[in-house]
């Protein structure tokens, strides 16, 4: 018996990404997948069940794995053992290339790495490697009895309470900072639940990105929003609520200086700093999942998605009753001096019910023009610098002291409500 991959529905795979594929596996008596005995060894399970198997995609035009191809997937399986050894990402098992028709298979990491690099190194370079197959660990799925589904566990699932998911989130991205790291790419399906825990996913160097230890806390803050913006963790009441703490708890909506209101001016500074934190790598990624085709991404993220989560939606009310035949005095005005912002919003308990208006596209791919995978047609055989001067808060831009416009003498009611103070996490 081995343990090879299988089709479903048609597809051949599961889950994909920008630069493979994810397959099921299943036992076969077919002679050409992994070892049984092997995988369970270093794999620590023999159930199908509890593997995946990816298929890196070839490229567009080409019918073999690239050096290139090769060099990356090298370092990134290294960085994903590195954080599976301290229970932060899932295990690799095995790796199968496929070299002149022939399956050649290694088993644990080290044999697997020198696998690789035994490959690359090779001058001239072969173009015959048709194939390139990792099983490694697979996250959590739904489990009914005896009977395994397919379908794995979402994080929303697992932490029902959205200041759990905050305290768990919170801990895996210091540890990937700690690490001297920042990982890009944040959308909601480059992390899972294994072990009953949240891990990473997605190592890929494009993404993961080595920084200075002194930028540790701009990557913790950057990885907590693209978490909690790029994709939809809760499908209910609870995204809004868990957005909403993780803004506050990592001062990424302020409130104006001395007051309640929030600040659309100190809001957007933070927002400039995300914005342009890994230069092109985090502009890229947050105009990719946030704020696609638009001129200028920090004031839609801010209208679109944060604004909204401060503004309390008035209820429907009943009809008036009759005007009261003495008309009550106005209420007395405020003499508390306003905040230069270009526009106060009420920092306020918003209404939790109101959902994010975004639409996610956790998919990479285009469509249009695919990468073909190996396993397509097989039913059972498949120096950055940082800021030139950094402000204290994140700030992309200088702030220079604003003219303060006239106001009318017209008196306005400005509704408050208490700001929730946060600490901002001690460094690991």
């Amino acid at each position: 018996m081995s343990l090879t991959w299988y089709t479903i529905k048609g597809s051949n795979s599961f889950g994909h990404g920008s630069s493979k594929n994810t397959h099921q596996v299943r036992w076969t008596n077919f002679t050409d997948g992994f070892d049984t005995r092997q995988s369970r060894r270093f794999g620590g399970s023999k159930e199908p069940d509890d593997y995946v198997i990816l298929s890196i995609l070839l490229e567009r035009g080409s019918d073999h794995i690239t050096k290139a191809q090769l060099a990356s997937l090298h370092d990134e399986l290294m960085l994903q053992d590195q954080f599976a050894k301290d229970g932060k990402a899932v295990p690799v098992v095995a790796l199968r290339l496929v070299i002149d028709g022939n399956p050649q298979i290694s088993y644990g990491i080290d044999d697997i790495l020198s696998a690789i690099r035994v490959e690359h190194d090779k001058d001239p370079f072969p173009t015959t490697i048709t194939q390139c197959l990792i099983l490694m660990r697979r996250c959590k799925f739904h489990e009914i009895g005896r009977r395994k589904q397919g379908q794995t566990v979402r994080i929303g699932d697992k932490f029902k309470d959205p200041d759990d998911l905050i305290k768990e989130l919170d801990e895996l991205i210091w540890y990937i900072a700690g690490n001297n790291l920042v990982l890009t790419d944040g959308k909601l399906g480059n992390y899972c639940i294994y072990n009953d825990i949240l891990v990473a996913l997605d190592f890929d160097r494009k993404y993961a990105l080595d920084i200075d230890e002194s930028l540790r806390e701009y990557a913790v803050r950057y990885m907590a929003f693209m978490f909690a913006f790029a994709g939809e963790v809760y499908k209910d009441e609870r995204l809004g609520d868990f957005r909403r703490k993780v803004l506050i708890k990592y001062n990424i909506a302020l409130p104006s200086v001395g007051t309640t209101i929030l600040s659309k001016v100190r809001t957007e500074v933070q927002l400039n700093g995300l914005y342009n934190a890994f230069k092109e790598d985090s502009r890229k990624r947050i105009r990719h999942y946030l704020a696609p085709g638009f001129a200028d991404p920090v004031k839609h993220i801010f209208s679109s998605l944060i604004s909204p989560l401060f503004t309390t939606t008035a209820p429907s009310a009943p009809s008036p009753p009759p005007a009261p035949s003495v008309v009550p005095p106005p209420p007395p005005s405020s003499t508390k001096k306003r905040s230069h912002d270009d526009n106060d919003i009420n920092y306020e308990e918003a209404a939790r019910k109101e959902k994010s208006p975004v639409d996610h596209d956790d998919n990479d791919t285009n469509p249009a023009n695919p990468l073909r995978d190996p396993l397509s047609e097989q039913v059972n055989s498949s120096d950055f610098t940082y800021l030139e001067v950094p402000s204290a808060n994140l700030g992309g831009r200088s702030r220079k002291q604003r003219k303060r416009k006239s106001k009318s003498k017209s008196k306005k009611r400005v509704e408050s409500a208490h700001l929730s103070t946060t600490t901002s996490r001690a460094k690991a």
